[in-house]
């Protein structure tokens, strides 16, 4: 009796251990979109996730990694064998060149808990700003003019020209050269004024005449004292 108990828990022990529900992410867990260009916004994807396992899985949550990455899931229990799909929408924003990001998938997958899923794109800005996609002001008396600099680069192989710059917030762009040859980058001046004290923003709108980037929008930002 004794092994035949030992025998019954043996064998209860190991169904157990097969019954279970396991998520699998069809196609692998990286969504790539390669070069795409910056006009192309949002970024989207299908992402198939399917129940290889012998009991119901069920996706509590899947959760992007920052606010530019949306993620809707169509259903979240799924049967041995059902698929369900994330609608994956990936906003590039003022991104340029390797973009990565990511999202998790958390299930009663026994064994996989929280699935990664990696996003990756190279995005190909004809114009990028630098050195960081924004201007940051520095701290500025109430009444005082602030000035800071951004440097325009042409990153492609046909010159752009800059038609128009329209600024919001009182914020004046200094700039008289506007075309901006293959590869090279332009240096130009912001100017800013704020009229009361605390945190302040607005934004440039670069119009220019390439195709793929009829206007762009760079964030300005500051404190005033």
């Amino acid at each position: 009796m004794k092994y035949l108990f030992i025998l019954i828990t043996f064998l209860i022990t190991v169904s157990i251990a097969i019954a279970q529900p396991k998520l699998e992410v069809i196609g692998g867990s990286t969504i790539d979109w390669g070069k795409v260009p910056a006009s192309k916004d949002p970024l989207k994807a299908n992402l198939k996730l399917k129940n290889v396992g012998n009991q119901p899985l069920k996706i509590s949550e899947v959760k992007p990694g920052c606010g530019c990455t949306t993620a809707p899931l169509d259903k979240k229990y799924l049967k041995p064998g059902e698929i369900a799909t994330v609608n994956v929408g990936l906003s590039p924003g003022s991104a340029a060149g390797e973009l990565i990001k990511g999202l998790t998938i958390t299930s009663n997958d026994p064994k996989v808990p929280v699935k990664a899923i990696t996003l990756k794109a190279y995005i190909l800005r004809p114009i990028q700003v630098l050195p960081q996609p924004y201007i940051a002001f520095p701290p500025v008396n109430v009444g005082k003019t602030a000035e800071a600099s951004m440097i325009l680069k042409n990153t492609t192989e046909r010159a752009i020209t800059i038609t128009q710059f329209v600024s919001s917030k009182g914020i004046t762009v200094n700039s008289k050269v506007k075309r901006i040859a293959p590869g090279a980058q332009i240096s130009v001046i912001v100017k800013a004024k704020p009229d009361k004290k605390g945190y302040w923003n607005g934004s440039i709108q670069c119009k220019t005449d390439h195709p793929d980037l009829p206007d762009m929008d760079v964030i300005v930002y500051g404190n005033a004292l």
